[in-house]
C-alpha cells in the first residue's frame, strides 16, 4: 500500500513502541531490510536499543534489533539521486566552482560589492598604501566562497524553485517577487557556478534538474528504486522543500510511515481547524491547483498558528513543529490518531508538560508574577536568593553526604525542595556551571537510590568545545581505584563516567589539533605564545624530548631574548614594517645558539651579540632540540612565502593538493606517537587525501586553507559515543526528544544560546523567510522545548548568570527566561526552583539548610575550605604567629659577604629560604607578543644597570648600546631614540667619574676573616671578595637612587676591606641616580666588632624572622634621631609608617615574603616589638655615623 502515513506522539517511546509493532506484526520480506531514515546519530543508538527490547524476542525484553538499515537523510537522498557522498552540489564541493566563478567574475559590471569586499577594487589596488589591506581582504577569498556555496545548498534545500528560476535567467525570489538590489549579483553568480560544475564533473544537468527528473521519475514510476517497499522516517521536526518534494514523489510508489515527536495533540487538532488538518490525501490529490504547484507555503510574517497556541511555549518555542504541521499538508498524508499520550503526575515538571500538551496555559496565576524580560534579570524568591553575610547568627554547616548525614536530610531544605523536577541554576562563569553540574549529576543518582543509573540522564550543551576543557578537568578522576586518594577526599562525582558525544577529530586524534595550529602559526604572525603552545604539544614534546623543566627553560630562554612575533624582517614586511627585525625569531634564534658557546657577561666581539644567559652545559642539548624545531618551522613558513624548496608559488596561491602533501610533511616531521597510537598518524594522513582529493585546481592561501581545517574539523557527532552506559554529553541536536530520565541542559547563556544572533545580509530566504524554511534560532528554541519534553522525571538548565570576575548579573538566555516566566506561573507564583549560586563552590551558604543545591554539596574539601571561612568571618580569628617560639639555635660557622648582605636586604626571605627551606614563588608573567613601544620603569632600571655595569667592567657607552640594541631592548623608531637618549643621559651623570685620569686599575680583595662568635673566638668564618676597589676606595655605581640596599650593602663591604686590610684607612663611595653618597670605614678592630655583630644578628635571625626590613629599618633609626632632637614621639614611627606601609608607592608589607610570615597589609605596630625597636639601631647606626656626603 501506497502513501504517507503520519503517526505522532508526545512520547517518543510510544513512537518507537508503534514502530516496533509494526515491525513485528507486518514483517517485511526475510532477504530484505527495514529501512529507517533517522535525523541524528543520537536517535539511531536510542532507536535501535529500543527495538532491540522487542524484535525478536521471545519473552521479557529479550530481542534484537536485525535486519534494519539506518539511513541519514542526506544517504536516503544521494540513494534517490544516484549520488554518493561525492555530490558535487553539496556545499563542501560547491566552495570550488564558487571560488572559481567569484575569481572570474570579480571586477565586472553587478559585482562592484564583492569586488571590493575582497580588495579588487580599484580604489584599493591603485593605493599602494593600501597593500596590506588588499593582502588581508583577498585571504577571505575561500571563507566568502564557502559561506556563498552554504547559502546556494540552504536555496536548494528550502526554496529549489528559486535556483531553477535564475537558471532560466530570472532574478526572483521563487515567490514572484524581484531580488532586492543589493542581491542582484547572485544569480549570475549561480548559473556561472552550475556552468564551471557541469563542466568540471562532466554533467548535463545542474542540481535543480536533477531534482526535477527525481521527483518526476518518482512520480510516474520510471526512476528504478533499490528500495524495500516500506520506509520509516522517525524523529523529524522539520522537512525542508527538497525533502517533502522527494518524499511526496516517493509515497506515490513506496509506503512512508512518518513518526513525528510532537509534543502537543490539542494544538495539532487546533491548526488543524485553520484547514491544516486534513488527512484525505484525495482531497489535496484532486485540485488542479495544488498539482500545478501543491508546494506554495505561505510567508512566516502571514503565519497565525501562533494565535491557536494557548501554551506560552508551544507559542514562543514550537514554531518549527507548527510549521512542519502545515508543510506536511502539502504532501497529503494519512494522518492517523495520536499514541497515547503521557500521564500527568503532580510535580511541576509534569505539569508543565501537561500543559504543552494540553495546549493549555499555565495551571493557575495566583498573585501577579514578575515575568522576566528579554533583557531584564530574573526575579526569584527570597529562598532562591544567596544570603548575605553579617547581622544575623551564622547557621550551622551541614556535612555532605547522603542519608541522614547529608543535606537533604534538614526538615529545612526538604521544606525547600518539596519539587525538584524542575531547576534552573544561575553560577558565575562557565568553570562554575561545571562545579554545579557536578553536584546536580551527583545528588540526582543519589537520590534516585538506584533506580536512576547514569544511562538515564542526558547533558546538553551549545558549545560542547568550550566546556569539553572543563568537564575533564572537574570530572577527571573517573578511575578513582587506581589513584591513590584517600576515600574519603574523593568527590562522588569523580567516579561518574561522562562520554563526550560529539568532539572536534581533535579531541581524539591529538595531530588534527597540532595542524591546525601549524598552520594558524606559519600563516599567523608566529607569536612567542603561540609558539611556545607548539613546543608543548604533546606529540611535539614526544617528537623532540622536552619534558616540564625542558620547556621552563626555553621559556625563559624566549623571554630573555625577547620574541614578540615574526619570524624576521620580511615576514614583518607582510603587516607594513619594513627595515624593523627587533623582537622577531630570527635575532633570538642566534641570540640562543651564541649562548651556548659564550657567556653573557664575556668580553670581545662576540659579546656584541648579546648571548642568552643561563644556558648550561646541560641544557645544550635542550637548546640543540629548540633550535631544530625552530628551524622546521622556518622552513614551514619559507615554502609558504616562496623561498622554500616544497611549494612552488611567490604570491603564496597553492593548489589545495599541494598544501595537503606540505602540511603531511609537516606534521610527521613535528610529532611523534607512542607504537600503540600509530593509527593517529594515518588517520590525518588520510584524512588530508581525503580533502585533497576533494578539491579542485583552484589556488588557495595558507588563511584559506586554515578556514577549510576549521571548518571541516568542527565537532561531529559519531554513532559509537551515544548512550554507552555512561552519563552521555553532546550538543542539542544529536539526541533530541530523546526521552531520558534526566535531562541537564549546560550553558544557556545570554548571547550564545540561540545560536547565530546576526542575520546573513547576503541570505535571500532571511529577507523574506516563508513558513518550512530553516531559522536557526529558532531551530535551537525547538530544541530547548524538546528537552524539556524528553525530560521523564527531572530537567534542569544552568547558565551564567553573573560574572565571575566583577560579580555583574546577567540574564539568562530568552528561551530559558520564557521558560522560567511558565515554570513559575505553573507553580502557582513560586519560583523557587531558580537557585543563585555563590561565586566560590567553599561558600558556607553551600553547606547550610539554604543551601541553593537540593541535596548540598558532595563537595567535603569544599566543606574544609568552608569552615576554615567561616572561622576567618564569624569567629573573629585572630592569625596564630608563624612561629609559636624560637627556632634552635643552628650552629654556623661559615658567613660569605652575600650571605650577609642577602639577610640585611630581606630577613624574610634569608629565613624561609635559609633555615626552612622554603621558597615564595614569583608569579610568571604571561608571555607578551605585543613589540613595546614604551619602557616603563623596572624595564628602564634594568637596562641602565646592565650597561652601567658593562662600563664599570671596561666597556665603552658605543659598545653596550650596540649590544642593548641587538637586544631589541628600546621600543622601535623615535620612541626608542628618546628612551635611549633618557638612558644616555642617566649614565653620563652616574660614570662621569668613573675612569680618572690618576686612576689606579681596579682590584679585587679577597676576605678570609675569623670573626668572634657565639660559640667562642674565631668560630666564624667570614669569606668574600670585594671588587672594584680603587687604591683606598671603593667604588659601587647603580643605576638605581642611593637607598637602604645599597647603603647596607656597601657598607658590610668596607667593613671587609677595612678589618682584612688594616694597615690602609679606606672610604666607600656609592655613585646613582641623583647623587652619589660617601662613607668612612672605621678602623680594623671595630670594623670587625661591627661584622661579628652583624653576623650574630643573622645568626639570631635563623631562628626567627627579625622583622628589619631594610627600608623600614632605616627610616625608624632616622626618626628616633629626630626624636631625640625635637622630642617628639609621633615621629619615632612615622617615617618607618611610610616605608612599610607605602603611600604613592607599595611599602616593603607587600614582599611576597613578608606577606607569607606576616600576612597581607601587616601594619607598622606588628612588626615593631618583633625586631624593629631592637635591631635597627645595632644594624643602621653606625651606618649613619659613618656617612657622609660625597
Amino acid at each position: 500500500m501506497t502513501g504517507i502515513h503520519v503517526h505522532r506522539s508526545d512520547r517518543p517511546q510510544e513512537l518507537a513502541a508503534g514502530l516496533a509493532t509494526m515491525l513485528a506484526d507486518n514483517p517485511a520480506d526475510v532477504f530484505s531490510s527495514e529501512v529507517v531514515v533517522v535525523p541524528a546519530r543520537g536517535v539511531e543508538r536510542w532507536l535501535t536499543q529500543q527495538l532491540s527490547h522487542t524484535l525478536g524476542s521471545v519473552a521479557g525484553d529479550d530481542g534484537i534489533c536485525a535486519g534494519l538499515e539506518i539511513l541519514t537523510p542526506s544517504s536516503l537522498v544521494g540513494l534517490l539521486r544516484d549520488r554518493d557522498r561525492d555530490d558535487p552540489w553539496s556545499a563542501d564541493r560547491l566552495v570550488w566552482p564558487t571560488l572559481d566563478a567569484i575569481d572570474e567574475l570579480c571586477g565586472t559590471p553587478g559585482f562592484e560589492a564583492i569586488t571590493r569586499h575582497l580588495g579588487a577594487g580599484p580604489e584599493i589596488v591603485a593605493d599602494p598604501a593600501a597593500e596590506w589591506d588588499r593582502k588581508a581582504r583577498r585571504a577571505r577569498r575561500y571563507v566568502v566562497a564557502r559561506r556563498i556555496a552554504g547559502l546556494f545548498a540552504a536555496y536548494h534545500r528550502d526554496r529549489p524553485q528559486m535556483l531553477g528560476e535564475w537558471e532560466s535567467g530570472s532574478k526572483t525570489d521563487g515567490y514572484g517577487s524581484s531580488l532586492a538590489d543589493d542581491l542582484m549579483w547572485q544569480p549570475p553568480l549561480w548559473r556561472r557556478v552550475v556552468e564551471l560544475t557541469l563542466d568540471a564533473h562532466g554533467l548535463d544537468e545542474s542540481v535543480t534538474g536533477r531534482h526535477q527528473r527525481v521527483v518526476a521519475g518518482l512520480r510516474d514510476g520510471s526512476l528504478p528504486l533499490e528500495l524495500p517497499e516500506r520506509l520509516s522516517f522517525f524523529g523529524y521536526t522539520r522537512l525542508a522543500r527538497a525533502e517533502r518534494e522527494l518524499i511526496h514523489a516517493l509515497g506515490s510508489q513506496r509506503e512512508l510511515h512518518l513518526w513525528l515527536p510532537h509534543p502537543s495533540p490539542a494544538l495539532w487538532d487546533a491548526i488543524g481547524s485553520l484547514g491544516f488538518g486534513a488527512s484525505d490525501s484525495s482531497r489535496w490529490l484532486s485540485r488542479t491547483d495544488e498539482l500545478a504547484n501543491p508546494y506554495a507555503p505561505k510567508p512566516r510574517s502571514e503565519d497565525e498558528t501562533a494565535l491557536v497556541a494557548e501554551n506560552p511555549l508551544l507559542a514562543t518555542l514550537g514554531r518549527d513543529v507548527r510549521e512542519l504541521q502545515q508543510t506536511l499538508v502539502s504532501m497529503g498524508p494519512v494522518v492517523h490518531e495520536p499514541l497515547s499520550s503521557g500521564s500527568s503526575a503532580g510535580s511541576r515538571l509534569a505539569s508543565m508538560q501537561a500543559d504543552v500538551r494540553g495546549n493549555t496555559a499555565p495551571t493557575s496565576v495566583p498573585r501577579d508574577v514578575p515575568v522576566v524580560s528579554a533583557r531584564g534579570t530574573s526575579f526569584v524568591s527570597p529562598a532562591a536568593q544567596p544570603a548575605e553575610h553579617g547581622g544575623h547568627a551564622p547557621s550551622p554547616l551541614v556535612e555532605p553526604g547522603r542519608g541522614d548525614e547529608g543535606a537533604a536530610s534538614s526538615a529545612e531544605t526538604k521544606a525547600r525542595f518539596t519539587d525538584n523536577s524542575f531547576q534552573v541554576h544561575s553560577c558565575h562563569g562557565r568553570p562554575r556551571q561545571v562545579e554545579v553540574l557536578r553536584e546536580v549529576l551527583t545528588w540526582l543518582l543519589a537520590e534516585g537510590k538506584g533506580d536512576l543509573q547514569p544511562r538515564d540522564i542526558l547533558v546538553m550543551c551549545p558549545d560542547i568545545e568550550a566546556f569539553a576543557p572543563l568537564l575533564r578537568a572537574t570530572f577527571g578522576l573517573s578511575n578513582v581505584s587506581s589513584i591513590t586518594v584517600p576515600d574519603h577526599d574523593v568527590h562522588p562525582g569523580q567516579r561518574l563516567r561522562l562520554q563526550l558525544a560529539d568532539r572536534s577529530p581533535g579531541a581524539t586524534n591529538p595531530l588534527f589539533d597540532l595542524a591546525r595550529r601549524v598552520v594558524a602559526i606559519v600563516a599567523g604572525r608566529m607569536t612567542a605564545s603561540e609558539v611556545l603552545d607548539l613546543a608543548g604539544h604533546e606529540s611535539v614534546r614526544r617528537r623532540f624530548g622536552f619534558d616540564d623543566d625542558s620547556l621552563s627553560r626555553i621559556a625563559a630562554w624566549v623571554e630573555d631574548a625577547d620574541v614578540r612575533w615574526g619570524f624576521d624582517e620580511l615576514h614583518r614586511r607582510e603587516y607594513g614594517l619594513r627595515g624593523f627585525d627587533a623582537h622577531t625569531w630570527t635575532p633570538a634564534l642566534d641570540r640562543i645558539a651564541l649562548g651556548v658557546a659564550i657567556s653573557a657577561d664575556a668580553d670581545g666581539p662576540d659579546a656584541i651579540g648579546a648571548p642568552v644567559d643561563d644556558i648550561g652545559s646541560r641544557d645544550i642539548e635542550v637548546a640543540g632540540r629548540f633550535l631544530e624545531l625552530m628551524e622546521r618551522i622556518k622552513r614551514a613558513a619559507d615554502d609558504v612565502r616562496g623561498r622554500g624548496e616544497h611549494l612552488t608559488s611567490t604570491d603564496g596561491n597553492v593548489q589545495t593538493a599541494q598544501w595537503m602533501n606540505w602540511l603531511k610533511d609537516i606534521v610527521h616531521g613535528l610529532a611523534d606517537v607512542p607504537l600503540d597510537d600509530r593509527w593517529q598518524l594515518s588517520q590525518i594522513d588520510r584524512e588530508l587525501d581525503t580533502i585533497a582529493a576533494s578539491a579542485s585546481e583552484v589556488p588557495l592561501r595558507l588563511s584559506d586553507i586554515r578556514t577549510l581545517l576549521d571548518q571541516r574539523w568542527a565537532g561531529r557527532p559519531t554513532r559509537a559515543n551515544f548512550r554507552t552506559g555512561a552519563i552521555t554529553v553532546c550538543s542539542m541536536v544529536p539526541m533530541r526528544s530523546v526521552p531520558h530520565k534526566a535531562v541537564v541542559v549546560l550553558g544557556l547563556d545570554d548571547g550564545v544560546y540561540p545560536r547565530s544572533p546576526v542575520v546573513d545580509g547576503d541570505d535571500v530566504l532571511a529577507r523574506r523567510p516563508f513558513v518550512g524554511e530553516r531559522d536557526p534560532r529558532s531551530e535551537d528554541r525547538q530544541l530547548l522545548l524538546d528537552a524539556v519534553m524528553a525530560a521523564d522525571d527531572y530537567f534542569v538548565a544552568i547558565y551564567s548568570g553573573a560574572n565571575e570576575h566583577n560579580g555583574a548579573r546577567r540574564p539568562p538566555a530568552v528561551p530559558l527566561q520564557e521558560l522560567i516566566a511558565v515554570a513559575t506561573r505553573t507553580g502557582g507564583g513560586d519560583d523557587s526552583f531558580v537557585h543563585l549560586h555563590p561565586l566560590q563552590a567553599f561558600d558556607e551558604r553551600n553547606f547550610t539548610a539554604a543551601s541553593p543545591l537540593p541535596g548540598g554539596t558532595f563537595d567535603r574539601s569544599a566543606l574544609a575550605g568552608a569552615k576554615a571561612l567561616r572561622r576567618f568571618r564569624h569567629d573573629q580569628p585572630q592569625q596564630a604567629p608563624f612561629l609559636s617560639g624560637l627556632l634552635p639555635a643552628r650552629p654556623v660557622d661559615a658567613v660569605t659577604i652575600d650571605e650577609l648582605t642577602g639577610f640585611l636586604h630581606n630577613p624574610a626571605r634569608d629565613f624561609l629560604r635559609s633555615r626552612l627551606g622554603i621558597f615564595v614563588p614569583r608569579e610568571a608573567d604571561p608571555v607578551d607578543d605585543a613589540v613595546p613601544i614604551a619602557l616603563d620603569g623596572l624595564q628602564t632600571w634594568a637596562i641602565g644597570e646592565r650597561m652601567l655595569q658593562q662600563m664599570v667592567q671596561g666597556a665603552t657607552l658605543d659598545e653596550v648600546m650596540q649590544r642593548e640594541n641587538r637586544r631589541s631592548s628600546f621600543p622601535p623608531g623615535a620612541l626608542g631614540d628618546k628612551a635611549r637618549k633618557d638612558v644616555q643621559g642617566e649614565l653620563a651623570t652616574i660614570t662621569k667619574h668613573l675612569h680618572r685620569p690618576d686612576d689606579v686599575p681596579p682590584r679585587s680583595v679577597d676576605v678570609r676573616l675569623d670573626l668572634p662568635g657565639t660559640g667562642g673566638p674565631g668560630s666564624v668564618r667570614f669569606t668574600g671578595v670585594v671588587g672594584g676597589v680603587h687604591g683606598d676606595e671603593l667604588r659601587v655605581h647603580t643605576f638605581s637612587r642611593i637607598g637602604p640596599k645599597q647603603l647596607i650593602s656597601g657598607w658590610v663591604r668596607l667593613l671587609a676591606l677595612a678589618a682584612v686590610e688594616p694597615d690602609r684607612t679606606h672610604h666607600a663611595t656609592l655613585h646613582g641616580k641623583r647623587g652619589s653618597v660617601r662613607l668612612r670605614s672605621p678602623g680594623a678592630q671595630e670594623a670587625s666588632t661591627l661584622l661579628a655583630d652583624l653576623v650574630e644578628l643573622r645568626g639570631k635571625g635563623l631562628q626567627y624572622p627579625m622583622t628589619v626590613p631594610p627600608k623600614t629599618a632605616h627610616a625608624f633609626v632616622r626618626g628616633n634621631r629626630v626624636k631625640l632632637l625635637n622630642g617628639d614621639d609621633n615621629l619615632l614611627l612615622h617615617f618607618a609608617s611610610t616605608e612599610w606601609e607605602g603611600d604613592k608607592i607599595p611599602g616593603e608589607n607587600t614582599d611576597p615574603y613578608w606577606v607569607k610570615i606576616l600576612g597581607r597589609g601587616a601594619p607598622i605596630q606588628q612588626i615593631e616589638m618583633l625586631g624593629l625597636r631592637q635591631f635597627s639601631a645595632r644594624i643602621w647606626l653606625p651606618v649613619l655615623t659613618h656617612q657622609e656626603d660625597a
